[in-house]
């Protein structure tokens, strides 16, 4: 059996990265900038009847059949988070993939912290109350000019606010304190570009099969990037960038099988790729940092 499924392994990986070219079966168009979901996604540009782009992913999702491909406009980022599941959203063999073609599109998880959600609490230090919807207090993170900032870690049951360096922070008793460098404030217009990780997951793929992403950015997430940790099979990444997320670039786990080929797993905050238990995986040619793969205990 291990013979046959290391066989397995290889003759997937030439077809994904090697082999016969991709059969699909429409295309569903997305553009959130010029889109609208009303429209019916089957054509790339609108021309009236309501025939243009969707603007939403998950308006798009809503709208796949098997064996379709969902074609992106990157000229804006796209503020969500998305699941693909069931049989819509998966292929009918490896050469009939539902395919994602991102374009270079980048699927994003941040959102920018107002200056009016801070107030002073002393020295150079700042607050806000960590009252945000959708919050993971252990993989949340704060991001300047889109680099995640250091977190210093609160022990449990302190009693007393830690020392934070400049351009820090940490939660303490339901606020998020930052410290500011001197003669700056998150409370000023143009000291600070300060965002947030607002969303829990880029992708997550739960009990679908055959399915390919192609050329796709998905950063700043609370958690994951993209998630294959539930009977997702024959996931194919084509050049796809994860990073800047809060838990791992990519997780895989509950007997799920993953090949990512010319992909980026880089400046995750706690590992670039998480596997769990029963998880499956081929990397080619992957940019990821030496022990970048984490295993779960």
């Amino acid at each position: 059996m291990r013979v046959i499924f290391k066989f397995t392994l290889v003759v997937l990986f030439f077809v994904y990265f090697y082999g016969c070219p991709m059969i699909y079966g429409r295309d569903i168009f997305v553009n959130s900038s010029l889109g609208d979901d009303k429209n019916s996604g089957l054509s790339e540009q609108s021309s009236g009847a309501q025939d243009g782009p969707v603007q939403t992913i998950k308006q798009g999702l809503k709208l796949v059949r098997r064996g379709d491909r969902l074609v992106l406009d990157p000229t804006k980022p796209y503020k969500e988070s998305i699941t693909l599941s069931g049989k819509n959203v998966s292929g009918q063999s490896s050469d009939l993939s539902f395919i994602i073609e991102g374009r270079g599109a980048v699927l994003d998880g941040m959102e920018s912290l107002p200056i009016d959600v801070w107030e002073f609490y002393k020295d150079e230090i700042f607050r806000f109350r960590l009252t945000l919807p959708n919050v993971d207090v252990t993989y949340f993170h704060i991001l300047q000019g889109g680099k995640p900032l250091k977190r210093i870690k609160v022990a449990a049951g302190a009693v007393k606010l830690p020392r934070l360096e400049a351009s820090s922070w940490c939660i303490f008793r339901g606020y998020v304190y930052f410290r500011a460098e001197t003669g700056r404030s998150p409370m000023i217009v143009g000291d600070y570009d300060l965002s947030y990780s607002e969303r829990r997951s880029g992708i997550s793929v739960i009990q679908a099969t055959n399915i390919k992403i192609h050329d796709l950015t998905i950063q700043g997430y609370q958690i994951d990037g993209i998630s294959a940790v539930n009977g997702a099979t024959n996931i194919v990444l084509d050049n796809v960038t994860c990073s800047m997320n809060g838990r791992s670039g990519l997780a895989i786990g509950g007997a799920s099988f993953v090949a990512a080929g010319y992909c980026k797993f880089e400046d995750n905050l706690s590992t670039q790729i998480l596997l769990l238990n029963y998880a499956r995986y081929i990397l080619h040619q992957c940019n990821l940092p030496k022990n970048g793969i984490t295993k779960s205990k």
